[in-house]
């Protein structure tokens, strides 16, 4: 997980609090924050969409609502939301058509036993970084596997089983991800921070320098990510 993952989740801590007390702009702020830190973070646009909607933003506030409805059409509260954003702001025709035709985001990685067909997505890093956004982080395994099959340079898929194991607990074979997605590509600033915030705690700064420059990692990408690792 990178710092700006682990920084999201307590920023959606706090943009949930702001929105229970109806702390409207507060809560656009640290939901903005919470996505920025953390793309895949569903949950923050989710809050977003509220929080815009309370503003005034309520176009804004409908398009954000189906974007986290599409990454997690099965969660109550998405199609709740989506629901009372539609009927008022004039889309219940949408609304129809997205209830009735959107595909479970889980359904692409799901055998088809009756017919005896398996679906295989033609993108497995793509899905398994879907699945990962949906939070089923077990399921994404086998999907990085299957990238990292196809080519086994692929630093997203690396990272990605990584993010799957830590926020699982897996913390040691998290890390061991981790760095196989820097060694694969030591450009990859999310693979970089994701491998220096899961370093063991009393891990000084100057051994992660330099195993991340052992690594190929450049002077500046590792100062930032050892900058900004949880102290």
């Amino acid at each position: 997980m990178s710092a700006q993952v682990g920084s999201s989740i307590e920023l959606l801590r706090s943009g949930e609090q702001a929105l229970s007390q109806s702390k409207w702009q507060e809560a656009s702020d640290l939901f903005k924050k919470a996505f920025d830190a953390d793309p895949s973070q569903w949950r923050a646009i989710q809050g977003l969409s509220i929080s815009l909607f309370w503003l005034g933003r309520r176009e804004d506030a409908w398009v954000l609502a189906q974007e986290s409805h599409r990454r997690a059409p099965h969660d109550e509260d998405n199609v709740a939301n989506l629901r009372d954003i539609a009927q008022a702001t004039g889309h219940e025709d949408e609304l129809r058509q997205i209830l009735t035709t959107v595909e479970p985001i889980h359904a692409e990685a799901e055998s088809v036993h009756a017919s005896e067909k398996k679906v295989v997505p033609t993108e497995p890093c793509a899905l398994g970084e879907r699945l990962l956004g949906s939070e089923k982080w077990n399921d994404s395994i086998p999907y990085f596997l299957k990238a990292i099959d196809e080519d086994a340079g692929e630093s997203r898929a690396w990272g990605g089983i990584g993010i799957a194991c830590y926020r699982q607990g897996w913390s040691n074979a998290a890390r061991a991800f981790f760095e196989m997605a820097v060694r694969m590509n030591p450009s990859d600033e999310d693979a970089v921070f994701n491998w220096a915030e899961s370093a063991p705690e009393g891990t000084s700064d100057r051994d992660l320098a330099m195993t991340l420059d052992s690594m190929g990692v450049r002077r500046e990408l590792r100062e930032k990510a050892i900058e900004a690792r949880p102290r």
